[in-house]
C-alpha cells in the first residue's frame, strides 16, 4: 500500500512539473519591448555616439530607427557581440530603420554615431534621434526534453501505481 500511494505522488509530480515546463515554453514572449528615444545634438561637422547593451537571445529581431531632424544627417548603426568578433554595420541616410537578426544568444552592443554634414543652413537644428526595440522569437525548445524527462515517467508511475493496487485487491 506504501509502494503504491509513493508511486502515484511522484507520478504526480512529475506530470505536473513537465506540464508546467511545456506551458511555460508556449507562453507568451517576455522581455521584448522598446528603449527609450535617444537624442543627440550636433554640431556642424561633429560625429556623437551612443551605445546601449542588452541581452538578445538566438533569432530574437532588433529593430533600430532613426530620425534626424535635418535629412543630410547619417547614422551608422554597429551591433556588436560582446566577447566575440561578430560584428553587423550599417549606414542609413536620413530617416530609417534597419532589422538586425541575434545570430546567436548572448550580450550586445549597440552603437549609433550620428554624423553631422559639414554645413548646415542658419538656423537649423542639427539633431539625430534614434530608438530600438527587441523582438523575441517564441520559445519551444523545453517540449520534447520535459516530455521524456517528466511526463511519460510520471504516466508511467502512475499508471504502475494503479496496477499494483488492483493486484493486490
Amino acid at each position: 500500500m506504501q509502494l503504491t500511494r509513493i508511486l502515484w505522488f511522484l507520478g504526480l509530480a512529475l506530470l505536473l512539473f513537465g506540464s508546467a515546463i511545456i506551458l511555460n515554453a508556449f507562453a507568451p514572449p517576455r522581455g521584448g519591448g522598446s528603449g527609450p528615444p535617444e537624442f543627440l545634438p550636433l554640431d556642424p561637422g561633429e560625429v556623437k555616439a551612443s551605445s546601449v547593451v542588452f541581452y538578445l537571445g538566438a533569432g530574437d529581431k532588433l529593430t533600430v530607427s532613426v530620425d534626424p531632424t535635418y535629412p543630410a544627417i547619417s547614422n551608422r548603426i554597429i551591433l556588436e557581440k560582446a566577447g566575440s568578433d561578430w560584428t553587423a554595420e550599417e549606414l542609413l541616410e536620413g530617416q530609417g530603420a534597419k532589422v538586425f537578426k541575434a545570430p546567436v544568444r548572448g550580450s550586445y552592443i549597440l552603437t549609433v554615431e550620428a554624423i553631422a554634414p559639414e554645413e548646415a543652413p542658419e538656423g537649423v537644428d542639427l539633431v539625430s534621434c534614434f530608438m530600438h526595440s527587441v523582438q523575441p522569437v517564441p520559445r519551444n525548445d523545453a517540449v520534447e526534453p520535459s516530455l521524456y524527462l517528466s511526463i511519460i515517467p510520471g504516466l508511467v508511475m502512475i499508471v504502475a501505481s494503479i496496477y499494483i493496487r488492483g493486484k493486490k485487491s
